[in-house]
C-alpha cells in the first residue's frame, strides 16, 4: 500500500509504517491513502489539497496523547485491512 504522510511530526511516523510494510512516496497523486498527522485542521487541509483521495486521519501524540488502546501499532493494523 502506497502511502503519502502529511502534517505535524510526520518523520516520527515513517520508520514505524516501514516496519510495518507500508511503503512511503512523495506525491500525493500516486498514494493508496492519504495518512493525515495531526488533528482536525491538518485532516480538513488535506482534504481541501486532495478532496479525491482517501485519508486516513492519525491523531499526533504530541499535541493530543494516545490512549493505549488507540496507539499508532493499533492503527496500522487498521490500515492493512
Amino acid at each position: 500500500m502506497k502511502l503519502f504522510v502529511w502534517g505535524n511530526y510526520t518523520t516520527i511516523l515513517t520508520d514505524e509504517l516501514k516496519r510495518n510494510g507500508f511503503e512511503l512516496i512523495d506525491s500525493p497523486e500516486n498514494a493508496d491513502i492519504i495518512l493525515t498527522h495531526g488533528g482536525d485542521g491538518t485532516f480538513f487541509s488535506a482534504e481541501q489539497k486532495w478532496p479525491q483521495k482517501l485519508k486516513f486521519p492519525m491523531r499526533d501524540d504530541f499535541t493530543a496523547p494516545l490512549s493505549p488502546r488507540h496507539g499508532h501499532a493499533s492503527q496500522f493494523n487498521m490500515l492493512k485491512k
